[in-house]
This record gives C-alpha cells, structure tokens and sequence, in this order.
C-alpha cells in the first residue's frame, strides 16, 4: 500500500472512480468540468494497493481571511473509495496522510471540509465551525421593495459585490476575477443561474415554484429583497429560500457548511460572523 500525488496516466482510474462514488451526488458533466478545469496534481493524492487506485483525496488550495490574518489552508474535497473496498481502512490512512501533509508539509495551521456525513469526520477532530441560516421569505415580505434594472453578469462586478459584502465578516475566501470566470460555468452545469444589479447578487435555482438561493452578496439589506422581487417577477414562485450567513428573516434553521481541524496553531474563532461559501 502507498500513497502518492496523482499522475497524468491516473486520470481514468481517478475519473471512473469518482463516477462511482460522486453521481449519487454530482452530475456526469460538473466532475468532467473540475478534472478539466480545477484538478491540481500537486495538492490531489491517491492510494495504491494491489496496483489498484483504491482511494483519493483532493486538498484544495484556499486563502481565508480571518482574525485579522490571512491563512493558507487546505480544503478537503473529493474523499473517495471504491465501494468494494470500503471498510478496509483505506479512509482513514489517506485522511491521516492528508492531515500530516498539510501540517508538516505545507505547514498551514488549519484544515477545513464539508461533508455528506458530518459525524465520520470528528474522529479526526474536525469541529463544527461555519453555518448559515435557510431564511424563509414570503412574497407578503417583498410587497415594499422595488423592481430593479438587471446588469450583464460579469466576473468583475460580481468580484466588487462580494468585496463589499465580507468588509465585516470573518473567515471567508479571498476571491478573483478568475475564481468567478471558472465558477460561473461549473455552476450552469447544474442549472445554478447567477443574476446581478450593481449592488446585488444571487445564485439560485427554481424547483416546485420555490426560489432557492444558494449563494447572494449585497451591499444592504435592500438591495438583496429588491434583486429578490426582480428574479420572482420572471417566474411563478410561492416561497423564497435563502441560504445566508446575515439577516435572518421571519423563519430560519441553521446549518452546518464547513467543519475546520487545528493543526499548528490554536484556536480558531467560531463566530457568528464566519461566513465562506465554496463549491470547490
């Protein structure tokens, strides 16, 4: 048994073995689009054993603001084995690999993950660190806000949003102009549609005449509820569900978004102002 990077010549074991593990979950399209557009050999390792690639682990690359510092940490993401060969401990070894890594390797003082089952995870003391609120708004709610002119998405307006935005949050991603350019099209892959105004923004879905916002960035209060009555009026919708870390509404349950794990330094700040919202 070995664990190493990935090499050029793993991509179709790697891609199949994803296929297995992750279609439950993820379209056939958004994995082919992370392989082609996101996956970085150097931070994605896989384990061997019977010359077989039984396990992978992606750490993904991330740069967070908080505490009045920035921190390099790695996002754990694509956690997979073969479904034939789970129950062997193969998990656990690449896990353990990846944490060792990260510590002594990269030297980052922080790991972060989000999970399918929170709880397989705290045997490796990641807590519980990152929520959002799923604030539940009535078309009642929007009867005093206004429509508003609609402006051409682009990576560099949607950048200015969410600069603004996280002035006074905590722990949240430095973001680009080409993190958005990648995004945008990972996003559409599965029918995630993003709309602007110059001080707004949402990405959202429609399912069952219920709007549901994945992910916004606004200058104020108004100008989110006024982006909100805008996208409804393009569609039949009875409620709105929005996932946001600020301005609860009349009806909201948090939830979990990210787990983090001290590595060579204590301790992170767990606060209501945490906010991160990635998909990679």
């Amino acid at each position: 048994m070995k664990i190493r990077k990935l090499l050029v010549d793993d991509l179709t074991s790697l891609k199949a073995l994803w296929y297995e593990c992750f279609l439950e979950h993820d379209s056939q399209a958004s994995i082919d689009y992370y392989l082609t557009n996101y996956l970085d050999y150097d931070n994605t390792f896989v384990l061997i054993d019977d010359n077989e690639i039984k396990s992978s682990i992606v750490l993904s690359q991330h740069e967070l603001y908080f505490n009045g510092t920035y921190e390099n940490v790695s996002f754990i993401t694509w956690v997979a084995t073969l479904k034939k060969d789970r129950h062997k401990g193969y998990m656990k070894t690449i896990m353990n690999y990846a944490i060792d890594y990260a510590s002594n390797k990269l030297k980052q003082n922080y790991m972060i993950l989000q999970a399918y089952d929170w709880n397989l995870y705290k045997q490796f003391d990641f807590y519980e660190a990152y929520y959002k609120s799923l604030n539940i708004i009535y078309l009642d709610d929007l009867l005093s806000n206004e429509y508003i002119e609609l402006e051409e998405v682009s990576s560099s307006l949607l950048l200015n949003i969410y600069n603004k935005y996280v002035l006074d949050l905590s722990g949240y991603k430095l973001r680009n102009e080409a993190y958005y350019d990648k995004l945008l099209p990972y996003l559409s892959i599965d029918n995630i549609q993003a709309v602007t105004t110059k001080e707004a923004y949402c990405f959202y879905t429609i399912k069952d005449n219920i709007l549901k916002i994945s992910e916004c960035a606004f200058i104020n209060k108004m100008s989110l509820l006024n982006l909100i009555k805008t996208i409804i009026s393009q569609y039949k919708v009875n409620k709105i569900e929005l996932l946001s870390d600020t301005y609860n509404f009349k009806t909201n349950n948090k939830e979990l978004v990210m787990m983090v794990k001290e590595l060579n330094k204590n301790k992170f700040n767990i606060s209501d102002q945490n906010y991160i919202s990635e998909y990679i």
